[in-house]
């Protein structure tokens, strides 16, 4: 779910499900992306925010986002 916080028009997610996929949503809160210098804590609250509306969203499926805190590590 990396920057792209929304379920319709997302179009990996369509692709995946569309292909009869199983899907993990998974949103990991990079520590780094605090030191970027257009970061704010509004930035922070807004993806609170956004990860809460969409697990309510999600509910009626049985499932949720996974969220943790950590760095994605590069293939």
């Amino acid at each position: 779910m990396k920057r792209d916080l929304r379920l319709r028009d997302h179009q990996a997610l369509a692709n995946a499900l569309k292909n009869h996929k199983q899907v993990l949503l998974l949103y990991i809160a990079e520590n780094s992306l605090v030191e970027e210098p257009h970061f704010s804590m509004r930035h922070l609250d807004f993806i609170k925010q956004s990860l809460v509306d969409l697990n309510k969203q999600l509910e009626v499926f049985n499932t949720r986002i996974f969220a943790l805190e950590g760095e994605v590590i590069p293939l």
